[in-house]
């Protein structure tokens, strides 16, 4: 990292364990999610992570997030903009994005590979290099319209979701990255 010039890795997976059944997807999400801290916190200063979560089952959700931020030193949560077949931007996760805002902790969305079910991208091959942009962008847009985050008393602007290919929440973030992460991270609500 050091050669890099990377001052700081904060570690995402790309695919969340996610599983209808509750009690299933919990024990999924554990593993990776106490690998991720323990590797953080024996590098505390290259080396951060997002806490997964196990949705869709928001109570669950709830309890993770805490466990993720208090216990584990998490530095925010990594959600997939689909979570088996629900779109996170839906009001039903909205008590997550609150307790995210409550505590000023980053939501890390990233896209899900759908294409956004639509075959004038999937059908051509645009899955990644199209629609993962079109899921972001799809997502914020929704965020923005239903006025989420911002629809809770301390939230700050909707513009501190970070969408994947964000460089301020990026893995691998450059020196600049690190600055503008830390910029904006501690920037007024």
């Amino acid at each position: 990292m050091d050669a890099a010039g990377v001052e700081r890795q904060i570690l995402s997976p790309h695919r969340q364990p996610y599983h209808p059944d509750e009690a299933d997807c919990v024990r999924a999400v554990h593993l990776p999610n106490d690998g991720y801290a323990e590797l953080a916190a024996r590098y505390p200063s290259p080396i951060a992570s997002y806490v997964m979560l196990p949705s869709p089952h928001i109570d669950a959700a709830l309890r993770g997030l805490r466990h993720g931020l208090d216990e584990l030193g998490c530095v925010g949560v990594n959600m997939n903009i689909s979570c088996l077949g629900r779109w996170v931007a839906e009001p039903e996760f909205e008590p997550v994005y609150a307790e995210l805002n409550r505590r000023g902790a980053i939501p890390f969305v990233h896209p899900s590979v759908t294409g956004v079910c639509q075959p004038l991208i999937n059908d051509r091959g645009f899955r990644a290099s199209i629609g993962n942009s079109v899921e972001d962008a799809m997502f914020v847009a929704h965020m923005i319209a239903r006025r989420s985050p911002t629809a809770t008393p301390t939230s700050a602007s909707s513009s501190r979701i970070s969408a994947a290919p964000s460089p301020c929440c990026s893995t691998g973030s450059t020196s600049r990255e690190s600055a503008t992460w830390t910029n904006w991270r501690n920037s007024p609500a």
